[in-house]
């Protein structure tokens, strides 16, 4: 696939009166077996001495990985999400 992201919208933590943080943007993607379009939000909201991440997005996809099914691109899109997490885990612990 090759594709592209737009930020549409950036607001740094601590500039609101609630503190949070958020970046919104929209994806767009093609390859062989299709295409994928969509938009989501990840927010930073502080708890404390810990940060909260709340995310939530939307997705169009057609094409022949539209046949796949709904439910197993969900799944897929877990899967990614647990990574990114478990990677940013790792990154902020820092090196063994």
């Amino acid at each position: 696939y090759s594709g592209s992201v737009q930020i549409l919208e950036r607001v740094e933590p601590g500039s609101d009166a609630g503190g949070a943080g958020h970046l919104r943007m929209r994806m767009e993607g093609r390859g062989a077996a299709g295409f994928l379009k969509g938009e989501g939000m990840l927010e930073l909201v502080a708890k404390g001495n810990e940060t909260e991440v709340r995310y939530a997005g939307e997705a169009q996809v057609g094409g022949v990985i539209a046949a796949v099914g709904q439910r197993m691109i969900e799944g897929a899109a877990r899967i990614i999400v647990g990574q990114f997490f478990e990677a940013m885990k790792k990154q902020l612990a820092g090196p063994a």
